[in-house]
């Protein structure tokens, strides 16, 4: 299975977000559950704005976890997303590495928000 080039990756979307989009207030929740020994299964609620799946994708090619599954949904504004994942070493993931990227997650989900509104 191939992995995005860390070096060479580059994504830029120039949509902005609708007037009604910008006016709503979805938060951002991650939410983690062991799936087996081997996966972690991650809930993601937030707002659905252009990009949102490119850079979750890029967030989870940092932390060089490997996709086995993604569920994807959008209920009006909102996206509703479950991954499971497992990290570089087949395991599901560490309290550290949840909380690391949760972290992550929010900041670039963020940052994506702030990008699109302008």
């Amino acid at each position: 299975m191939a992995q995005l080039n860390k070096a060479t990756r580059e994504h830029h979307n120039s949509r902005k977000l609708s007037r009604r989009l910008k006016q709503l207030n979805v938060p951002t929740k991650v939410r983690f559950f062991s799936a087996s020994d081997d996966a972690t299964l991650i809930e993601l609620e937030a707002l659905d704005t252009p990009g949102l799946l490119a850079s979750i994708g890029h967030v989870f090619v940092d932390f060089n976890l490997t996709l086995r599954l993604a569920k994807i949904s959008t209920i009006g504004e909102r996206a509703e997303d479950v991954f499971i994942v497992s990290d570089e070493h087949n395991h599901a993931l560490s309290p550290e590495l949840q909380l690391a990227l949760k972290k992550q997650i929010s900041l670039t989900l963020d940052q994506l928000e702030t990008e699109t509104a302008l």
